[in-house]
């Protein structure tokens, strides 16, 4: 019998419950922090120990720094700059990779 079937409870419930079945990776951790110090020098406090991740822990998703893109503009090539996105106090999601003790700033936590 396909244990799918057994599965109870809305719709939300059972999301849930197959995510915890199938989907859960015990290598990888999210977490959320909040900026201590924004880039260049970029440091994190973990909320959930208060651990302080500075600039060589951490690998920042691109569209939180500096960085330059080439758009067509009415079909012209036109470089923009992005500036940092991050200041202090914003909160943000971390990917913890336990084996490599890397962490992953991947998105600004809103609410």
């Amino acid at each position: 019998m396909d244990k799918l079937i057994n599965i109870e409870g809305s719709g939300a419930s059972k999301i849930v419950q197959l995510m915890r079945k199938h989907g859960y990776n015990k290598d990888l951790d999210t977490e959320i922090a909040t900026v201590v110090s924004p880039l260049p020098n970029l440091s994190v406090k973990l909320a959930s120990d208060g651990l302080v991740l500075e600039r060589s822990d951490l690998v920042v998703a691109e569209w939180l720094t500096e960085h330059t893109r080439l758009v067509l503009l009415n079909g012209s090539p036109t470089e923009i700059t992005f500036q940092a996105q991050l200041v202090k106090g914003d909160r943000v999601i971390v990917i913890c990779a336990d084996e490599s003790q890397q962490y992953f700033v991947i998105d600004k936590a809103v609410e």
